[in-house]
């Protein structure tokens, strides 16, 4: 059994049931069948052969469904390039995974000409729209059989390749076999969550290469439509929604706050809504609050990261606006581990916590990732005993709800005391003029280390440094609260929309002889 088997079966079950729509564009299962088997063919024509590694670097489009697809058809493997990262990180992902082509569009033409020289094993570049010196992906389509591709897939062959975001140094990538990858679409997606059913569409909003692409082939086995929006821009998201009656999404919290904020939401019917995944980054309760209220209880949450994901699940029902206080408190978590996964929370030395105590989320089962490529000494850090080490921090209550604290790094240690940079921007979330918050430490001569918040403001929104500090002393530990806090235009995220801390801390540690993070 492997992922080349369930897109076959599915093409033959639903062949005259939409299986993508992008903008006007509307693709049966049954043309996307034969879409995909002619690219599959066709890039073995141009000299691809099974097991090669291929860059997509593409924003969500139409094209980037088929290829996704298709590539799995070949039993090629899919190196996954975020279109916002710089020319330097994306030649270093496509230099360490060897990968002998690329795809991508028009506008990513100036990035891979800064790259290409650099990289001799890329043989094959393919763009979308064609090009002089590049393979037109039309005439490959137009070219190749519709047949299906002669290779043999074994369940242990590489199939996905997506790297790690990177933000604790260069960025690694997650071996995920066929075995693997379909364990976890059908295992952690399907069975524990909503099940998709035909007459749903998943809009993929979030960068399909991310965590978005995890939910093409969930909704895909079962005859449902995937589905893309023209473009970022909130107005046409709404728009989309509207047009398409998306049942289905998945966010970070950064967009579900934008989404959220947006002046106009209120003049769009979204409600064909029924589903709206989270996760990536813990999402402040009062954020939480206001998206129930606008959506109703149609979320769920889950916990995971690109080597292991989801591990721990919130669902729908355990998302309300009022209730007691033991359930109002579980919103802030994580959920409970989730089905068929294998989850610890562990001291230094290995031991497992108790309830109310700190130590890091250790993973284990099927669904976690086979190491990390071509690099034997990152994998055996990360395992121990058969157990995969996350560097995420958290605890657990008497139920077994999982509350992430932290990744271990972002810690802060302000005077001998511990600070978690999320409960503080749990707090900072809770102030009416706050739109986006990241907490940071700073070096101080005398705690060694200090808290601050860098904020932005919501648009027509005033606030000041000391009204923000004391906002955030009347809800936490004076220890905790900021120390200073410095007003910025935007916060830099990283390619699936994460905050990045370590971006935000950097200017503040130029200079400084050492740095603790």
């Amino acid at each position: 059994m492997n992922l080349s088997y369930v897109i076959k079966r599915s093409c033959e079950n639903y062949p005259d049931r939409v299986a993508i729509i992008y903008g006007d564009e509307r693709l049966t299962f049954k043309e996307t069948h034969e879409r995909i088997n002619r690219l599959a063919n066709g890039l073995y024509d141009l000299g691809l052969r099974k097991g090669d590694r291929v860059g997509l670097f593409l924003k969500n489009c139409r094209e980037h469904f088929e290829i996704y697809l298709a590539l799995i058809q070949a039993g090629l493997v899919r190196a996954p390039i975020n279109v916002r990262l710089s020319a330097r990180e994306v030649a270093f992902m496509m230099k360490d995974c060897g990968a002998k082509a690329v795809i991508f569009s028009e506008e990513s033409i100036p990035v891979v000409e800064e790259i290409r020289d650099k990289l001799p094993e890329l043989e094959i570049l393919v763009c979308l729209q064609g090009g002089k010196d590049y393979e037109d992906y039309r005439n490959i389509l137009a070219g190749g059989s519709s047949g299906e591709p002669k290779v043999i897939i074994e369940d242990d062959d590489l199939c996905h390749l997506p790297y790690t975001s990177g933000t604790t140094g260069n960025p690694k990538g997650a071996m995920m076999t066929h075995k693997r990858f379909l364990t976890l679409i059908s295992r952690m997606y399907m069975s524990p969550l909503r099940d998709p059913v035909p007459t749903d569409i998943m809009l993929h909003i979030a960068p399909l290469t991310a965590a978005s692409n995890n939910m093409v082939l969930p909704h895909f086995i079962k005859g449902a439509a995937n589905a893309a929006p023209l473009s970022s821009d909130t107005a046409e998201i709404f728009q989309t929604i509207e047009r398409i009656n998306a049942t289905t999404t998945l966010l970070v919290p950064t967009l579900i706050n934008i989404l959220l904020n947006h002046p106009e939401i209120d003049n769009y019917d979204l409600s064909s809504m029924h589903t709206i995944y989270y996760g990536s980054a813990p999402m402040p309760q009062a954020l939480i609050k206001k998206a129930l209220k606008k959506f109703g209880p149609i979320f769920t949450q889950y916990y995971g990261m690109g080597e292991a994901a989801p591990a721990s699940m919130l669902f729908p029902w355990e998302h309300k606006l009022d209730g007691t206080p033991e359930e109002m408190r579980r919103m802030s978590s994580a959920g409970k581990t989730a089905y068929m996964a294998e989850l610890r929370i562990v001291k230094e030395n290995g031991e497992d916590i108790k309830p109310g105590e700190i130590g890091e989320i250790i993973h284990k089962g099927d669904h976690v990732f086979n190491g990390y490529w071509q690099n034997p000494q990152a994998t055996s850090e990360a395992f121990k005993d058969g157990w995969f080490y996350s560097g995420d921090m958290a605890t657990f209550d008497e139920d077994g709800y999982i509350y992430f604290m932290d990744r271990k790094k972002d810690m802060i240690i302000t005077g001998g005391y511990n600070v978690w940079p999320s409960e503080v921007e749990n707090i900072l979330y809770q102030h009416p003029a706050v739109l986006e918050a990241a907490v940071i430490a700073v070096p101080d001569d005398k705690w060694g280390e200090t808290v601050k918040a860098v904020v932005v403001l919501k648009p027509g929104s005033t606030a000041t440094e000391k009204e923000i500090i004391a906002f955030c002393k009347e809800h936490v530990a004076r220890y905790k609260a900021p120390k200073s806090v410095d007003f910025a235009d935007n916060l830099q995220k990283n390619a699936a929309g994460k905050i990045l801390r370590k971006k935000v801390r950097e200017k503040y540690w130029q200079g400084q002889s050492r740095r603790v993070h």
